[in-house]
């Protein structure tokens, strides 16, 4: 997992160019002019969603893990408490893995604890790192977000 601001960005050749250029791609558009959707950077190797949603609390919502991406999630406008954690045989799983969807989703996930991404900030996250967005700071509000999807080269 890797958090950080957008505009202070460091690119390194010590991490994959894919996640490079995906950073480079949220660094140079601007997403005031699309619409919610899926967008293609790569084909399906690399792809944008774009969102916005209302927040909600964090009882309500699961956890995630990816297996065939890597998502980096980039806060375009509002706050989200996400709760992130590891793969570990104590976590409690809700819904197995689904190939389509490529996710599977956990009602606990043991020692979560929570990350607080606002504008202009980011989240990497790895096949072996669980969260949970979408959830509420302080109340509900309104978010808008991309999401990026990087194919895990094996």
């Amino acid at each position: 997992m890797i958090i950080g601001q957008l505009n202070n960005f460091f690119e390194s050749n010590s991490l994959p160019k894919e996640l490079i250029e995906a950073i480079t791609y949220l660094k140079k558009t601007d997403f005031s002019k699309m619409a919610k959707g899926r967008y293609t950077i790569k084909g399906d190797d690399t792809y944008l969603i774009l969102d916005e949603y209302e927040t909600k609390p964090k009882d309500s919502k699961k956890a995630e893990v990816h297996k065939k991406y890597i998502d980096i999630q980039y806060m375009i406008s509002g706050t989200e408490v996400m709760g992130v954690g590891f793969l570990d045989e104590k976590n409690e799983i809700y819904e197995e893995y689904d190939e389509e969807k490529d996710r599977v989703l956990y009602s606990k996930v043991h020692n979560e604890f929570d990350i607080v991404l606002s504008n202009g900030m980011f989240a990497i996250f790895f096949p072996t790192d669980i969260h949970r967005p979408g959830c509420q700071f302080k109340a509900k509000e309104n978010v808008r977000k991309a999401i990026i999807k990087v194919r895990v080269n094996v």
